[in-house]
């Protein structure tokens, strides 16, 4: 994931800070104030969380921010009709959803 830094006055402090392997992003020596978080890019398969996050330092102070996206809407298309002995599969980025077979 991507994110940007940005003072009090939303002007751009930092571009393209990336995320490591354990998901995290640091940034040292920030002196106290308001600053704003925004995501420029999140992972495959989940939405992009594009509001600015208001993050408030105090002096020595270490601020975490969260940023928990979901996963993106899944559209499927049942207009066709589905044969009684058929079994559907619905996947949606790791997860796989099988709906049971019917008699009908």
């Amino acid at each position: 994931m991507e994110f940007e830094l940005f003072d009090k006055d939303q002007n751009v402090l930092y571009t393209s800070l990336v995320t490591n392997e354990q998901g995290e992003v640091s940034i040292d020596d920030l002196l106290p104030g308001t600053y704003y978080v925004k995501e420029t890019k999140t992972l495959e398969g989940y939405k992009l969380y594009d509001k600015l996050i208001e993050v408030k330092l105090d002096l020595n102070e270490i601020s975490k921010v969260i940023v928990d996206n979901s996963k993106e809407e899944v559209k499927v298309d049942i207009s066709k009709p589905i044969e009684s002995a058929q079994e559907v599969e619905i996947k949606a980025s790791s997860q796989t959803v099988a709906l049971p077979k019917t008699g009908c």
